[in-house]
């Protein structure tokens, strides 16, 4: 197992799943930055801070359209310690 727990302090990614019902794919701007993450579709607009800064060149995004969601994947930007290595 090793000495990570399932506390945020030992995550590598963040997940965020957004739920954009009505909207498509190719309609939606998504934009990230190291402590926020913004995102714009012709229903719907999220701008929110993260809880962690992120590195916004190690992302990704999703589409599900079955459930109408973006999930977005985001790689942490901290340093290492004795609580998250």
């Amino acid at each position: 197992m090793g000495p990570k727990n399932p506390s945020t302090a030992c995550c590598e990614d963040m997940i965020i799943e957004v739920f954009l019902p009505r909207d498509k794919r190719q309609n939606i701007d998504l934009k990230v930055l190291n402590t926020q993450l913004k995102l714009i579709s012709p229903h719907h607009v999220l701008d929110i801070p993260l809880p962690h800064p992120v590195d916004p060149q190690q992302g990704n995004a999703q589409w599900d359209g079955d459930e109408e969601k973006l999930i977005i994947t985001l790689r942490m930007s901290r340093e290492f310690d004795f609580v998250n290595f």
